[in-house]
């Protein structure tokens, strides 16, 4: 995978986070007998998503620059 791929990739990570993360804050919390715990549910993937736009991050910043494009 190139670093202009992995750039890519890590903005658009971000930016699933970063709505994830609005949609989280805008929910009221959960009810305690909720059928689907919807406002849990977010806080779960904000934590997936974030760890994945990490990871990304941390591959374009150790691929060279001379693979940029």
């Amino acid at each position: 995978m190139d670093k202009r791929t992995i750039d890519q990739l890590s903005s658009q990570a971000w930016a699933i986070h970063n709505i994830v993360r609005t949609l989280h804050v805008a929910l009221p919390d959960d009810a305690s007998d909720a059928a689907v715990p919807t406002r849990c549910l977010l806080l779960h993937v904000l934590g997936l998503t974030e760890q994945l736009a990490m990871e990304l991050m941390d591959m374009d910043m150790k691929l060279p620059e001379a693979n940029h494009i």
